[in-house]
C-alpha cells in the first residue's frame, strides 16, 4: 500500500500557508518535501508541479532538528 497526497497550487498570496504545511512534515522528520528518488526521475512536465513546494522547503531541516529533540521519535501515519 501506499499514499500520494495531491495540492493545488497555492496562490502567491498563500505562500505563507504553504511553508506552514510543510513545516507539519517536520514532525515526521522528513527533512525534504519529497524524496531524491522523485526528483531524480522528474522530467520537465513533473518538475513544474514540484517546483512550488521546493521553493518553500527550506526552513524544514531545521524545524526536523527541533523536533528531534523535542520526541523520541517521528510522528507515525
Amino acid at each position: 500500500m501506499f499514499t500520494i497526497n495531491l495540492q493545488q497550487r497555492f496562490r502567491d498570496e498563500d505562500e505563507h500557508l504553504l511553508s506552514e504545511c510543510i513545516g507539519s512534515l517536520a514532525g515526521f522528520w522528513y527533512e525534504r518535501v519529497y524524496s531524491p528518488l522523485m526528483l531524480e526521475t522528474a522530467d520537465a512536465d513533473r518538475m513544474r508541479h514540484l517546483e512550488q513546494r521546493l521553493a518553500h522547503g527550506d526552513h524544514l531541516p531545521a524545524l526536523v532538528a527541533k523536533a528531534r529533540q523535542k520526541m523520541a521519535e517521528p510522528n507515525r501515519f
